[in-house]
């Protein structure tokens, strides 16, 4: 009576099986890795108006944990861009699913230590 989850399409749609053999749509765990950035494969210094495509003032976030204020924060000012640095993976994942609900473009996220993403 076990649940098998099939995991496709980079995490984007996931599906069980019931205890009838019928695969079930299942909601994705988070649905975009596109705010996420790779910091080691990137220019430095940043090219932020680039990274967002228009230039605006840059809000910076340092641990944004579960992302609930970097996300209140970006849905409040739309009109800047806003970056969070966090080093643990399950707080980037969070705010990965926060930002991609709220369906925003404004927000970028780095998973690195800050003295590293601060280069």
């Amino acid at each position: 009576m076990g649940v098998r989850i099939a995991w496709m399409l980079e995490f984007s749609v996931a599906f069980y099986e019931n205890d009838y053999g019928a695969f079930r749509e299942r909601p994705s765990y988070y649905r975009s890795l596109d705010p996420l950035i790779h910091w080691m494969q990137g220019p430095r210094p940043f090219d932020w108006p680039a990274e967002f495509g228009r230039p605006a003032p840059l809000c910076l976030e340092i641990g944004h944990g579960n992302g609930e204020a970097l996300v209140r924060r970006a849905r409040a000012f739309t009109d800047w861009d806003h970056v969070g640095l966090e080093i643990a993976w399950e707080s980037t994942k969070r705010t990965l699913r926060r930002v991609a609900k709220d369906g925003l473009t404004n927000v970028r996220l780095i998973q690195t230590e800050a003295h590293l993403g601060l280069e």
